[in-house]
């Protein structure tokens, strides 16, 4: 009986002993592939003039919003409504024009930008930070125009009246795009033009985006891409909810404060004030009051402000009918900065030091908001920096 114990556990330590293999429930192991195709060579696309201009492309406007050589692209400045860039490419292949299999058009953020913790992409809606310095925003794929639309374009509305918008590859010009004797890839259709529509928020930053076209063909060989930059330019634009500052009963002598909230106001009404930025830069928030008639026959005023955005910001006082030197009205400038899209409370403080006994109530006045460019966040080497 002994014996056959002892070999009933030498058989059970074979079988679960810290020696077996056992079975597992997950494993890893590696893969790879190399691109059939890929490298530039003789054989593949050739970008040879590439653009961006005002959207969408259907109504083939070819303008942007300055004179300056490049693209010039102006934001709305408008909360919530985004541009539209169309973002062109004329590509031509030396084994034939169908042999063109893709285009594509990549957009990144200027170099050393960063986006802020309320920024949202245009397309997803969702809060978009940048993870690196001048990464991709995104990349869209191009359509290919009629021959007809495409000279019309590029060879007849740019050429003509904007011609200073587009970059040439190496060796191309008009010429030799647009005109017959020259053997014009237009002209002599040995080529297309491609265009994709691509969104930029109303509060992309502004800046030089990089822009690149490129194309593959049917071998899936990759062109060398043609870049420029788009100069996307700088917007000073903000909304508020409210059209009203009720200070309420206000005693002589004490601060009376109207605080404001970030729950945003379909309809502007009475305090709960809100400001957000629509700008394609940060945004500082100036503020000017007159005295709501609060004087003496002489001038003097009795009344004195505070306001601040952004509820952990401390109060700015201010006096009444502040003007610059040219009799213009004189804003004081509210520390905390608006980032991109940021929505943010204002609130408002007003102390009466007295109530002239000729005076009576009740007192209005008129509160003026303004805005000035503040610097982007700056990316570097993965640092934010204000």
């Amino acid at each position: 009986m002994l014996k056959k114990f002892i070999a009933i556990m030498s058989l059970l330590a074979i079988v679960v002993g810290p020696n077996a293999a056992l079975a597992q429930s997950t494993t890893t192991v590696t893969t790879g592939l190399e691109q059939d195709g890929g490298t530039p060579q003789a054989s593949a696309p050739v970008v040879v003039a590439k653009w961006e201009m005002d959207g969408p492309t259907a109504p083939l406007l070819g303008t942007d919003a300055q004179t300056a050589a490049g693209s010039q692209i102006m934001p709305s400045g408008q909360c919530g409504q985004n541009k539209i860039v169309s973002i062109c490419g004329i590509v031509t292949d030396p084994n034939g024009k169908n042999d063109i299999q893709n285009v594509y058009g990549d957009v990144y953020y200027p170099d050393d930008v960063m986006l802020g913790d309320s920024h949202i992409d245009a397309v997803t809606g969702q809060p978009r930070e940048v993870e690196e310095c001048g990464e991709m925003v995104r990349e869209c794929t191009m359509t290919k125009l009629t021959a007809a639309n495409a000279f019309n374009l590029f060879c007849n509305k740019i050429r003509n009246n904007n011609a200073n918008l587009p970059v040439f590859a190496a060796n191309f010009n008009y010429a030799n795009v647009c005109d017959t004797a020259n053997e014009g890839i237009l002209a002599k259709e040995t080529g297309y033009l491609y265009c994709c529509d691509f969104t930029m928020s109303y509060e992309d930053p502004n800046g030089e985006y990089e822009v690149d076209v490129w194309a593959n063909d049917t071998a899936d060989y990759n062109s060398q891409p043609l870049s420029n930059t788009m100069n996307y330019l700088a917007t000073k634009a903000f909304d508020v909810d409210f059209n009203n500052i009720g200070y309420g009963k206000v005693k002589t002598g004490i601060w009376q404060e109207v605080p404001g909230n970030t729950i945003w106001a379909t309809t502007p009404g009475t305090n709960g004030a809100s400001v957000r930025n629509c700008s394609s830069t940060r945004l500082q928030i100036g503020v000017w009051q007159d005295d709501m008639g609060i004087k003496d026959p002489d001038g003097t005023t009795y009344v004195k402000y505070k306001a601040a955005v952004g509820s952990t910001a401390n109060y700015q006082e201010y006096l009444p009918n502040l003007k610059n030197t040219d009799g213009t009205h004189k804003a004081t400038w509210l520390e905390d900065t608006l980032d991109l899209s940021e929505l943010d409370e204002m609130d408002f403080g007003v102390l009466v030091s007295k109530f002239p006994i000729q005076l009576e109530g009740p007192f209005n006045g008129t509160v003026e908001l303004s805005a000035q460019a503040a610097e982007h966040l700056i990316c570097e080497d993965g640092a934010v920096e204000e």
